[in-house]
């Protein structure tokens, strides 16, 4: 029985994916829906390389292509598991940041970007922060609290973290791309 019990959690440790010692599950459900691990990236700041977050993203399939990413139905999820202490303000100003240097006009949406943006307070290192795109909505969910927000074409917004990217690391990661 021993022996059974070992082998059962040898194979499951196997079948999920580490970065920084963190565990990520290979599969998870989102609105019903079965989605798998595309990858893991890793944030890093200034010119240090200062170690921020990893950076998960689940998809219905595996994919490499950030178009075609955007394109695909069902739900999407990225995860941010914080490896470091931020402060709400470096946070926001940072998808603030991301979302220009996209090509989302922030001042066109900043009501909603607000609302999505009003879950987040400083971070802690190991919190995480989630976020879900399906259809036509984005939710953001950290520390209990969740809004949600109607955007066009909202899995668009996954680019803060696979478009025009902080680091390489972290789009190349979450692609499936990693070195």
């Amino acid at each position: 029985m021993k022996l059974l019990l070992m082998t059962f959690l040898l194979s499951t440790q196997l079948f999920s994916a580490s970065l920084l010692k963190q565990d990520f599950a290979d599969k998870i459900t989102v609105n019903e829906k079965t989605l798998v691990l595309n990858g893991l990236g890793l944030r890093k700041a200034t010119i240090f390389g200062v170690k921020v977050y990893i950076g998960a993203l689940y998809l219905m399939n595996k994919m490499s292509d950030e178009k075609s990413i955007y394109k695909a139905q069902g739900p999407k999820k990225v995860v941010m598991h914080f490896v470091r202490d931020v402060d709400q303000e470096k946070l926001v100003n940072g998808f603030k940041e991301g979302l220009k240097d996209n090509g989302f006009e922030y001042d066109n949406h900043k009501k909603d970007f607000d609302e999505l943006f009003s879950v987040m307070t400083d971070v802690k290192e190991n919190d995480k922060l989630e976020v879900i795109y399906d259809k036509d909505t984005a939710t953001m969910s950290f520390k209990g609290k969740s809004k949600t927000i109607k955007f066009p074409k909202a899995s668009r917004l996954l680019a803060l973290w696979i478009g025009n990217p902080p680091n390489d690391d972290l789009k190349e990661g979450m692609l499936g791309k990693a070195k």
